[in-house]
């Protein structure tokens, strides 16, 4: 992590480096898509990143630029380093590592669901951290990647075969990219009490208790859904593709709002009809509604 900085080196009386001092600004293993070939003269190409923006680098070398044109298409996934804001380490460095051809598909078969913290991929179980990365690129189509999050898969079924392009270590999932049939990993529908309802910059956000799971969480709405007034209300919502959740209507699942009748331990009674309190049913008080916080 110290290539090409400037650093001060402290030893012992042994030869053995003790203490390194420095402003280190390398940013080692991040994953892109390779957008296009920009300037050749500067040698820049164009990624999406792994936090889903879209950002022009140029090589610390220009003999690199050319080097990668003649031999790396437009779509593939690479991996590299960021030296500075604006330039990354050659990737011809450690070609066979840096790049991820996207013919190089594995498949997560019918059956093997997520668990909380891994997948299994070629039938070989792989964990996954904070620190991995995910890709939708089942349109096949580079300008239409999206950058996805652990959430999107935890724990969800698979009914279908699923493709998709991986690069591990030992195992550990560094990244994965679905190419083909997200519709085979099962749509998980949460459920969740919506607290506050809010606009920050461009987006529109919904700040909720979910059910089965401990805290608040905060989601942006798809833009479809940014007009509606959702404070205080009880949803049914899927994770979109793109970090973004969808309203939806969840057919096994019945809303019931009205007048409580009647409660003791075991049911409570809402306009008359009487229902069973689940072991892990949570109650919550509405809070006051405020104005929207941001513009």
């Amino acid at each position: 992590e110290f290539y090409n900085q400037k650093v001060k080196i402290y030893g012992n009386h042994a030869g053995d480096v003790v203490y390194v001092e420095g402003n280190f600004s390398l940013v080692i293993d991040q994953y892109g898509v390779l957008l296009d070939y920009g300037d050749a003269v500067r040698g820049e190409i164009k990624l999406l990143t792994q936090t889903g923006s879209k950002r022009v680098f140029a090589f610390e070398d220009s003999d690199e630029y050319e080097y990668l044109k003649a031999r790396v298409d437009v779509g593939t996934i690479v991996k590299y380093s960021q030296i500075n804001t604006g330039t990354i380490k050659n990737l011809s460095d450690d070609f066979t590592e840096n790049i991820i051809y996207t013919d190089d598909i594995s498949i997560i078969s019918s059956g093997d669901d997520f668990t909380e913290d891994s997948v299994e991929i070629g039938g070989q179980t792989y964990k996954v951290d904070s620190d991995t990365v995910f890709f939708d690129y089942s349109e096949q189509d580079p300008d239409q990647v999206k950058r996805l999050n652990w959430d999107k898969f935890k724990g969800r079924q698979v009914v279908g075969d699923v493709e998709v392009i991986a690069d591990t270590d030992g195992d550990y999932l560094l990244m994965m990219a679905i190419w083909s049939n997200i519709e085979g990993i099962k749509e998980d529908t949460k459920v969740g009490y919506v607290l506050d309802n809010f606009s920050l910059g461009d987006y529109r956000y919904v700040e909720l208790q979910e059910y089965g799971s401990e805290g608040v969480k905060s989601y942006k709405l798809e833009d479809e859904y940014k007009d509606l007034m959702l404070f205080g209300r009880l949803i049914a919502y899927q994770i979109g593709s793109s970090d973004k959740i969808n309203i939806v209507e969840a057919e096994d699942m019945e809303f019931v709002s009205g007048e409580v009748t009647s409660a003791d331990n075991r049911y409570i009674s809402i306009e008359g009809t009487r229902y069973r309190i689940g072991d892990d049913c949570r109650g919550l008080r509405r809070r006051q509604e405020h104005q929207p916080t941001g513009p």
